[in-house]
């Protein structure tokens, strides 16, 4: 995939993105088609492994979790999934079709930590998205047989 975080100011820290009240927005854009079963898999996989506990231990973080990861389904080759910040809302969008609403800031706070805490998806990664490369340099990292990609 290749993630895109967008924000109306640059944020180049976790604690600028955690801080930043104002809207924020990831796109993912699949390279290759993905079954459902593997998309949820992933995101399952990428939660429990990049979201200390620091962030997940509030009260309702499990069915915050798996309502996520409930709204995706499968993915075509240039498919998109769009994940927006807009006030307490995390809003979700699966190929472009709205797919729902988590309200707090707690689950919002539990997935930014996965792209920029300290368990972030790759240091790489977590760079490129805060804009803290080079805009020459492309990130490219083979991870359980998938490519994520960010550019500055």
């Amino acid at each position: 995939y290749v993630a895109g975080f967008y924000t109306p100011e640059p944020l180049r820290s976790l604690d600028d993105v955690m801080n930043c009240r104002r809207p924020k927005q990831f796109d993912f854009t699949f390279l290759r088609s993905v079954g459902q079963q593997r998309v949820k898999e992933a995101w399952e996989r990428q939660l429990e492994a990049s979201v200390s506990e620091q962030y997940s231990s509030y009260p309702n973080y499990e069915q915050d979790k798996n309502t996520f990861i409930d709204m995706f389904g499968p993915i075509e080759k240039g498919g998109t999934e769009t994940v927006q910040f807009l006030g307490d809302n995390t809003i979700v969008m699966d190929q472009g079709v709205f797919k729902g609403v988590i309200t707090g800031r707690d689950f919002q706070r539990a997935f930014l930590s996965m792209w920029f805490g300290d368990l972030a998806v790759t240091t790489e990664l977590k760079e490129g998205l805060l804009g803290l490369l080079r805009p020459s340099n492309t990130v490219s990292i083979t991870t359980h047989g998938s490519v994520s990609s960010s550019s500055s």
